[in-house]
């Protein structure tokens, strides 16, 4: 558990708090530790554990919507989010040799979405897709891209991208 600060609607609340990946939810020790649970919900403005922040934002996957959290790597007219996410492996039973494997958490890759204003979110494939879906200044960040040598899979890479992006007037 770290120190963070929970900012909503009416006001902020402070404690101690962790990010649950796999259950999309945000652990916080309430009064003689008692474990509290927050879902995501668009009452919630942000949420600041340590040094990550985590915003809501409606998300389609597998033709379901869902509010869920993402880690906000750089804000202003371009917005860039990073989704974590941990799958359940199941067991694996009677395997020679080795034995019975038991279930296990195992991390997936991060996906990383950016939004322009109060646009939609869009994934980001690639740098390339990224600079054609723009609105504007396309050859200033394919410059920057080629310059700097971003890559889509890094979320320090992406949030200097929306940096350089949001400078540029």
């Amino acid at each position: 558990f770290v120190k963070g600060i929970i900012y909503h609607h009416h006001g902020s609340q402070s404690a101690e708090m962790r990010y649950n990946i796999y259950d999309d939810r945000i652990e916080y020790k309430g009064k003689d530790t008692v474990i509290m649970v927050v879902g995501p919900d668009k009452l919630i403005k942000k949420i600041v554990i340590g040094d990550q922040t985590l915003v809501v934002e409606l998300y389609e996957e597998k033709g379901k919507k869902a509010l869920t959290y993402f880690i906000r790597q750089d804000s202003g007219k371009m917005t860039m989010l990073t989704k974590k996410t941990i799958s359940l492996k199941p067991p694996q039973f009677g395997k020679p040799i080795e034995g019975d494997i038991p279930a296990k958490y195992v991390r997936m890759p991060d996906t990383h979405f950016y939004k322009i204003d109060n646009g939609p979110l869009v994934k980001i494939l690639n740098t390339k897709k990224l600079i054609e879906e723009l609105p504007d200044h396309k050859t200033e960040m394919e410059t920057f891209v080629k310059k700097e040598k971003i890559s889509a899979n890094k979320p320090k890479e992406l949030a200097q991208f929306s940096g350089y992006y949001n400078s540029l007037k």
